[in-house]
């Protein structure tokens, strides 16, 4: 497997993994499992062949985000909601003609939800940041630290509605660096961070404690 494969594997892994410590556990095709005095199965919508991410809310609103396909295009962004009752497949909005994942999710509230990942065009990858303002999803602009190669993200975690935290990695044809960025209530900026390996560092999470502990 290439390192550009191994990468794109692993950070929707990274999302199960967190998913783990939430009240639910997405599975792909057909099933969810909640946590209650037993587990039981829960039918979903089928729509998102590769669940990545998951956030909780309440009991009645959780979302689930990852990928799907479609006629066309081979991957393409995804996301379910549960409502209490169900799973439902909503819109998602994607850019360019190329792959489009979501690799992470956090939500803040019922009209304010964060998905992370990228976007696929032309050869190259850019990092793609989706919101749901309790109506609709919709693209909020991203910074990209390398201009060819690739840009992704992989986790993001909300504050408030003024301060997120997104992490991830970007690569060139000679090294791969951790990227993060962070939301300020009107953009996106990339934040500097170091990056101790020699060849490859990558960002696969990330959790905040508090505005100064991320």
């Amino acid at each position: 497997m290439t390192r550009v494969g191994y990468y794109r594997m692993l950070a929707p892994l990274a999302g199960l993994l967190a998913a783990c410590l939430s009240l639910l556990v997405a599975g792909p095709g057909a099933n969810g499992l909640v946590c209650g005095s037993s587990w039981t199965t829960v039918a979903s919508s089928e729509h998102l062949l590769r669940p990545s991410a998951i956030a909780t809310i309440a009991s009645n609103d959780i979302w689930v985000v990852g990928s799907t396909k479609d006629t066309v295009h081979n991957v393409r962004t995804g996301a379910e909601h549960w409502d209490g009752n169900s799973w439902s497949q909503f819109s998602v909005p994607d850019v360019g003609t190329g792959d489009n994942m979501l690799n992470g999710v956090d939500a803040l509230a019922t009209n304010n939800v964060w998905a992370v990942g990228y976007s696929g065009s032309a050869g190259r990858y850019n990092t793609l940041i989706e919101r749901w303002n309790g109506t609709q999803w919709q693209v909020v602009t991203s910074p990209n630290a390398v201009t060819s190669g690739e840009n992704t993200l992989t986790s993001v975690d909300a504050l408030s509605s003024t301060n997120a935290w997104a992490v991830g990695s970007s690569r060139t044809a000679t090294s791969r660096k951790s990227l993060i960025q962070r939301w300020n209530g009107t953009s996106w900026t990339i934040v500097s961070s170091p990056n101790p390996g020699t060849l490859s560092n990558s960002l696969l999470g990330v959790e905040a404690t508090g505005p100064n502990d991320i």
